[in-house]
Parts: structure tokens; sequence; C-alpha cells
């Protein structure tokens, strides 16, 4: 287990970055941290930050890169991702997935083995379920770029999403049931009163 190291040698090993309360933040040694600001209560793991970045409270970020002018969290949990610039993460949980550059998933959220191109926007509730019960195994996802994906969608991988798609809320987008470029879904079902 890696050891974490908080208070005064925080600012030591990480001249250039901000530490909001020493007391209460942990990272590890080997951690790469730019002129970020980084708020209390936040656990950092071999991650490498880049410039003008915000890590706001209560976020876990593990064996992840994040790109420059980014903001995560707050009670963010994010494990092996690759973060590219100016992406906005909030309150959500993403493992194993690429943010292309301008991605926003502000809320509560969950993001796995997941692929998103520029410009993604991910509503409120989304979750991509990436894990096959029946063959035990995680399955990717793909998002092309300037797609936005409505508050409680189901995403079910293996799955591909276009370029320009949007997806309506609510929506549940079966496995393999890929989206083109352009389109518009929504799952249209005839309301009933019972």
């Amino acid at each position: 287990m890696k050891k974490y190291i908080s208070g005064k040698m925080l600012k030591k090993l990480f001249p250039k970055a901000t530490f909001i309360n020493i007391s209460n933040t942990y990272v590890t040694k080997d951690s790469k941290i730019g002129s970020t600001i980084i708020y209390p209560n936040c656990w950092i793991s071999n991650c490498e930050i880049d410039d003008n970045a915000t890590i706001l409270p209560g976020s876990y970020i593990i064996d992840t890169k994040i790109g420059q002018n980014c903001q995560i969290g707050p009670m963010a949990k994010i494990e092996n991702c690759q973060i590219s610039e100016n992406c906005q993460l909030g309150r959500l949980e993403a493992k194993r997935s690429e943010f292309g550059k301008n991605c926003k998933a502000k809320h509560i959220c969950y993001i796995g083995d997941t692929t998103l191109g520029n410009n993604v926007n991910i509503g409120t509730g989304v979750v991509i379920a990436n894990y096959n019960t029946k063959n035990k195994r995680k399955t990717t996802t793909a998002i092309g770029d300037n797609s936005s994906i409505g508050s409680n969608v189901t995403i079910i991988a293996p799955n591909t999403i276009g370029k320009d798609v949007t997806i309506g809320a609510g929506a549940a987008v079966l496995a393999n049931n890929s989206i083109e470029d352009g389109k518009t879904y929504i799952n249209a079902v005839e309301p009933k009163t019972f």
C-alpha cells in the first residue's frame, strides 16, 4: 500500500500547488502536480495534474492524468482515467475512461470503460453500464464529439454513440445499439395511467 503524505511535506514536494488545508489533504510522492488548487479532504495517488486545475473537497483520484484548466469534484471518485484540458467533472464516479477536451459531467453519474470525444455533455444520473454479469467482464462504450447525453440515461455497453448525437432524458440505449452521427435518440413510450 502506498504511503500518503500530508502536512508541511506537501509544500516541499509540490511547491507549485496551492493546498487550502495541508493537514487534511493526502497525496502520494509519485504524483506530479502543477500550479493547481487542491481543497481539503482530497486523496490523490499516482496522478499527474497539469496547471490551473482545481480539485474540490472530498475527491478521491488515483492513477489519473488531468489536463490544464480542469475542475474536478466535489466528492469525485476517479480511477485510471485520462482527462483532457478544460473538463468539468463534478460528483461522479469514473473508471478506466478517457475524456476529450471541454467535456462536462457535473452531477451524479457513473462513467466506466468509456471514451468520450471533445465537447461531450453528460447529464445528471447518467449510467454507462459497463459490466456484463453473464460473462463476468467489462465492456466498452465510445461517445463522439459534441454529443449530449440527457439526465437519467442508461447506456448499456458495448455501444458506440456517434458525433453530434443527442440522447433524450430517461432513455435506455441497449447493448450493441449504435447511434449514428447527428441523430437524436429518445425512448418514446405512450404514457398510461393505471
